[in-house]
């Protein structure tokens, strides 16, 4: 498999400019198999989260788009972290990345991978949608008796492969030519086997975006991660 190796290597700090004000990071003694990550009132609270989801969440990563020690996933933390004022999503990500640093010594370095993936492209029976109107994006998912839906405003075809990776758990690449953004609903079933089921997410992105995702194997940037510790440094 021919890899691509990104000439930078750098360390989880070299784009981050902002850290959390405190933040004390614990081993984890639930022993529950329950996680979860807030943000309330100027902190961060996580509890009983895997190094590799930090990392995940961090870098904005699929779980097939990191490359790391199987180990990352048995060792647990409590973190709780002070913001100081609320902070945009890509903010709380830097944070991430400068506390994986500077108390994990996290290292990695990107790196282009050719793997099995999906090409999202305009569909046969052609393109469907119309470009939005006015701004401001957003992207808000729900699930339920055995139906998904997920409604988009001012969003890209980039942004929207984005979001069907973690649908179809494969990389899904941009190759639509479609530079616009858009106003949409897509709505399926995850899970084919019930009855009454709706459309799969394929056929839902083909009949209701007039779109298709067509498998190929295409080059995808990955995190590998060259070293990190088991142990934080002390809070």
């Amino acid at each position: 498999m021919k890899r691509a190796i990104a000439s930078l290597i750098f360390a989880a700090t070299a784009a981050a400019q902002t850290s959390f004000e405190v933040a004390s990071i614990k081993p984890s003694l639930s022993g529950d198999g329950n996680d979860s990550f807030n943000t309330t009132d100027g902190s961060v609270t996580m509890r009983n989260v895997s190094l590799r989801m930090i990392i995940q969440d961090a870098y904005d990563l699929k779980r097939f788009t990191l490359t790391a020690p199987d180990w990352l996933d048995s060792l647990r933390f409590d973190i709780t972290a002070k913001v100081g004022g609320n902070v945009k999503q890509e903010e709380m990500r830097l944070m991430l990345q400068s506390l994986l640093a500077e108390r994990f010594q996290l290292k990695a370095h990107r790196e282009s991978k050719e793997m099995s993936a999906y090409a999202l492209l305009p569909a046969k029976s052609g393109f469907k949608l119309k470009p939005a109107e006015g701004n401001g994006s957003s992207v808000s998912s729900s699930s339920g008796a055995g139906k998904a839906k997920v409604t988009c405003k001012h969003v890209s075809m980039s942004r929207l492969a984005d979001f069907l990776s973690g649908r179809v758990d494969h990389p899904v690449v941009d190759q639509s030519g479609i530079s616009d953004a858009y106003d949409f609903t897509l709505e399926w079933s995850p899970d084919q086997n019930v009855e009454d089921a709706g459309p799969s997410i394929f056929t839902a992105v083909s009949e209701q975006l007039g779109l298709r995702l067509e498998p190929r194997k295409l080059p995808v940037s990955i995190l590998v991660v060259d070293s990190v510790s088991k142990t934080p440094t002390e809070n």
